[in-house]
C-alpha cells in the first residue's frame, strides 16, 4: 500500500488529532509522576549512599518511591493501552478493513518453534500486539515477540540470554509447500557461542545447505531446504535483491523466512519494543504517527513486496 504525506497528514488531522488530543493530559500527568519517580529514587539512593543513620528517614523515602513507581505504573499503563487502542485500530483500518489488533495477545510459543528460525531451548516467552487478518491470499498473524534462553553459567549462577526480540509473522496459505527451506541471515545460521557451551539445542532444521552463487545476497544469508532445486526456483533475483535492500533499509536488522508446511514465516529482529507512545513528546506530532504508519505498512506489505507465492505452486 502506498499512501502519500498529504494523504496521510490529512487522516491525522481529521481522524487521529481529534482522538489523541483530550489524551494529551494523561500524557503529561503520566510524565508528571515519571519525573517524581525519577526524583524520589535519586534521593533514596543519595541517602543511603551518603551514609545518612536514619532508619526513619530512609524508610519514609523508600515508602515515597514505592508510591511513586506504583502511581506512574497505574497512570502509564492506562495511558498506553488508550494510546495504542486509537492509533492501532484506526491506522491498520486504513491499511486493510480485515486487520484486527489484539492488545494482550501474541504468536504462540508452538507457532515460533515450529518456524525452524530460532531452534533453541526457549525458557521465557511472551509478546504482545497481535494483529490478524487476510492479506495477499494468506491468513496472517503477526506480533511483537520477547523470547528469551536462561544459561547456567559453570561456575555458578545464570544468565538471561535473548533468542528474538521485534516482530514475527505467520501466513498461512490454503496449500502446503511441498519442501521445507529456511532463509536465514547469517546471524542466526549458527548457534551462538554461549549457546555451544552452556545451552541446548531444541530441534534440526529439515533439508541440507543451499549452495549460492557469490553475491551480496549469500554474504548476509544462508539457505537450507529439504528441496534443493525448488527453493532456488522461488529465490528470484527480485526476492533476493528485496531481502538485502529490506537489510540495509532497516540497518542491519538480519530479516529470516521459512517456509513449513503451508505457513510462511518471517523474523524481524528489531530488539525494540515498537507500536510505543513516547512520553516525552506531544501526542499531536505528525512526524511520530508519521514513523508508526511506515513501520506497519512495512510489516503488512512484506509478502506482496516479496511475491511470496499465496497459490499452490511450489
Amino acid at each position: 500500500m502506498n499512501i502519500d504525506s498529504a494523504k496521510l497528514n490529512l487522516l491525522f488531522e481529521q481522524k487521529l488529532k481529534p482522538k489523541l488530543a483530550p489524551l494529551e493530559t494523561s500524557r503529561l500527568a503520566t510524565l508528571k509522576k515519571k519525573k517524581a519517580l525519577t526524583f524520589s529514587v535519586g534521593a533514596f539512593f543519595i541517602a543511603v549512599l551518603s551514609g545518612i543513620d536514619s532508619t526513619p528517614l530512609l524508610i519514609a523515602l523508600f515508602a515515597i518511591m514505592a508510591y511513586c513507581f506504583v502511581t506512574f505504573k497505574f497512570s502509564w499503563d492506562k495511558f498506553r493501552s488508550s494510546y495504542k487502542k486509537q492509533i492501532m485500530v484506526t491506522l491498520l483500518s486504513e491499511i486493510d478493513k480485515s486487520l484486527i489488533w489484539h492488545k494482550d495477545k501474541f504468536i504462540t510459543q508452538p507457532e515460533f518453534e515450529q518456524s525452524g528460525l530460532y531452534p533453541t531451548k526457549v525458557d521465557s516467552y511472551g509478546g504482545e500486539d497481535l494483529i490478524c487478518g487476510e492479506l495477499e491470499g494468506f491468513k496472517i498473524e503477526m506480533s511483537e515477540l520477547f523470547v528469551e534462553q536462561i544459561i547456567q553459567r559453570p561456575e555458578g549462577g545464570s544468565l538471561k540470554n535473548p533468542i528474538f526480540i521485534g516482530l514475527f509473522l505467520k501466513a498461512q496459505r490454503p496449500t502446503p509447500f511441498s519442501h521445507s527451506s529456511y532463509i536465514l541471515a547469517k546471524e542466526n545460521a549458527k548457534q551462538g557461542i554461549k549457546a555451544k557451551l552452556f545451552g541446548h539445542f531444541q530441534s534440526q532444521r529439515i533439508g541440507e545447505n543451499v549452495a549460492l552463487q557469490e553475491s551480496e545476497f549469500s554474504q548476509y544469508f544462508s539457505v537450507v531446504s529439504s528441496a534443493p532445486d525448488t527453493i532456488l526456483q522461488m529465490l528470484s533475483p527480485k526476492l533476493m535483491d528485496k531481502l538485502v535492500d529490506y537489510r540495509n533499509q532497516k540497518k542491519g536488522i538480519a530479516i529470516s523466512l521459512s517456509f513449513i508446511d503451508q505457513n510462511v514465516y518471517i523474523a524481524i529482529p528489531e530488539g525494540r519494543d515498537l507500536f510505543e507512545p513516547q512520553l516525552a513528546l506531544a501526542l499531536t506530532d505528525f512526524d511520530i504517527i508519521k514513523g508508526l504508519f511506515q513501520d506497519l505498512v512495512f510489516y503488512t506489505g512484506l509478502l506482496r513486496e516479496l511475491g511470496l507465492p499465496s497459490n499452490s505452486q511450489h
